[in-house]
């Protein structure tokens, strides 16, 4: 996903283009655990991230947040991890409303980008060997 994003911002900058996140969220339920008397069963939620690493042009994927979401009713107290990670998200969110804004403004050449921070550039895609230095 963040390769099509790329290669749909080829004239802004590069530097905008890196703070861009895209999140994944995975939710998980693991195998029933048999203790003494009862079984639990996990189910957890995964909020990750991928973005272009800050030093180089390559990838970076992490786990952003994990939560336990609790089943059973002796267990409230796991909600806080829960809503820790979608407030999270809702910060990040917001956060890349306006990295879009600037990157549509760079895109479209309203804000102006020198040829030498585009992404085009930077990546050196689209080039031919005429054009590299």
């Amino acid at each position: 996903m963040l390769k099509g994003f790329t290669m749909a911002n080829m004239d802004a900058s590069f530097e905008t283009l890196r703070q861009v996140k895209i999140f994944g969220v995975q939710a998980i339920k693991n195998s029933p655990c048999f203790y003494e008397w009862y079984t639990v069963t996990e189910r957890t939620i995964t909020l990750t991230e991928t973005s272009y690493d800050e030093e180089s042009t390559k990838y970076l994927y992490k786990v952003a947040r994990t939560a336990r979401i609790p089943i059973e009713y002796e267990e409230p107290y796991n909600w806080l991890r829960v809503f820790e990670l979608l407030a999270y998200l809702l910060v990040e969110l917001k956060e890349q409303v306006h990295i879009h804004e600037t990157l549509n403004k760079e895109q479209t050449s309203i804000t102006i980008v020198h040829p030498e921070e585009t992404v085009r550039t930077k990546l050196s895609i689209g080039l031919d060997d005429s054009t590299k230095k």
